[in-house]
């Protein structure tokens, strides 16, 4: 079976589980249009190049009708669309269309091919540490982030970042006076990174209030970032400005992979534990989830991984059968995976926990002294599409070690 044929053997069945019975035109449509998408993947095509190829088939398809059906492709499933949209702006009266592609994960997903240049390569530790947004305030606190990424191994790119807010009923406010200032600030944040061969630059820009959080994502998107890395402070999980609602903003609905650091951890003098050795001591909570054995690709391809952890935490079941009936299915999960992680030399430790996820994940951190979290930013129940699931809000929100969001689209894109 080559390559398209497996493709197309897997979408029909995606399709048909989630598309009501009787809809087999539907089902044959949509096929169709995912193949297409699928050939030209290295391409970006709109409803216009879409529809003549699909005409001799179903000639009586309309414009209206084929939108319809990439709009119904682009929410399919609650985690992860089929159809990727982004908007092109054309003409001088800068008017929009939409452009399609495939998702990136369904390639990677359905398809054996491994030797074309939108397929997955491997992902290391190297890849995701290798150009780091640094959102910083100025404050003591925000140094010594920058202070760890620069300690972090396999960095070799920075950007630094000040977003100035103001609020709209500002009266006297001079933007350009106070953007040249915030550069002088960064100019002298720069030499807090001493390592060498690391590459710095500077970013500042002027917002209204609200607006922090979509320009950090901008600039992430921009510069083609592979980690935001944030702090918040240790005293209150709310006092930090970017703990706020821009903390909120870049952690559910960033799409980059974000490396969130609990101020108090870095004062404590645990700079070298967790950032120089990040990767001595990891702790993964796994939920079996799609996403999360997306997720896993992560370390089955990161060298200098000390230990990792997987932890299951149950926290179904009404009676003590069927929470022991739980344990028991989450412990086969657990072992098959660590049997399939141990082949390549690594040192894994299967934890399965009844409990509160949440609760669970933050003391077993404290009790194993973990140096960090890694957690699936999407996993068995999603808040909403695209967004991050509740349990890793809550732990990035709370936890007293390095919490690294691991982005599902992030990971099958490298």
């Amino acid at each position: 079976m080559d390559d398209e044929d497996y493709f197309n053997l897997n979408i029909k069945e995606s399709l048909s589980v989630n598309i009501k019975q009787g809809k087999q035109r539907d089902i044959e449509l949509l096929t169709d249009i995912l193949l297409i998408l699928f050939r030209r993947r290295t391409q970006d095509l709109t409803i216009y190049d879409l529809l003549p190829i699909l005409h001799t088939k179903y000639n009586n398809l309309s414009k209206d009708t084929l939108s319809n059906n990439l709009e119904y492709l682009s929410r399919m499933f609650d985690n992860e669309p089929f159809v990727k949209i982004t908007h092109e702006v054309t003409g001088k009266k800068g008017k929009t269309r939409n452009i399609y592609k495939l998702n990136m994960f369904y390639i990677t997903n359905f398809s054996k091919i491994r030797n074309t240049d939108r397929a997955q390569i491997q992902i290391d530790r190297k890849r995701i540490f290798e150009k780091v947004l640094i959102p910083t305030d100025f404050s003591k606190h925000a140094r010594k982030v920058i202070e760890c990424v620069g300690k972090i191994p396999g960095v070799k790119e920075i950007v630094l970042l000040s977003v100035i807010s103001r609020s709209v009923i500002t009266r006297v406010w001079d933007p350009a006076a106070e953007l040249k200032e915030v550069e002088k600030k960064l100019t002298e944040e720069k030499k807090i990174i001493d390592a060498p061969g690391i590459d710095v630059k500077i970013r500042a820009f002027s917002v209204l209030e609200g607006e922090v959080a979509r320009v950090i994502q901008k600039v992430a998107e921009e510069e083609k970032v592979t980690l935001v890395a944030m702090g918040a402070r240790g005293k209150s999980r709310i006092e930090s400005l970017f703990l706020g609602s821009v903390f909120r903003g870049v952690l559910r609905f960033g799409d980059t992979h974000l490396l969130v650091m609990l101020y108090k951890v870095l004062e404590n003098g645990n700079l070298e534990k967790h950032c120089a050795r990040i990767f001595d001591k990891v702790l993964f909570p796994m939920d079996f989830s799609q996403p999360a054995e997306v997720a896993l690709s992560f370390f089955k391809n990161t060298q200098g991984i000390g230990e990792l952890i997987l932890l299951n935490v149950v926290s179904t079941g009404e009676t003590e059968e069927e929470i022991d009936a739980n344990v028991a299915e989450a412990t086969q999960k657990i072992n098959e995976i660590v049997g399939e992680l141990a082949k390549g030399g690594m040192k894994v430790t299967p934890r399965v926990i009844v409990g509160h996820p949440v609760e669970e994940i933050r003391s077993l951190a404290e009790k194993e002294d973990v140096s960090l979290i890694a957690i699936c930013s999407q996993g068995a129940v999603a808040i909403k599409k695209g967004r991050i699931r509740s349990t890793a809000y809550d732990v990035a929100n709370s936890a007293t070690r390095p919490v690294l969001i691991l982005r599902r689209s992030k990971l099958v894109l490298y």
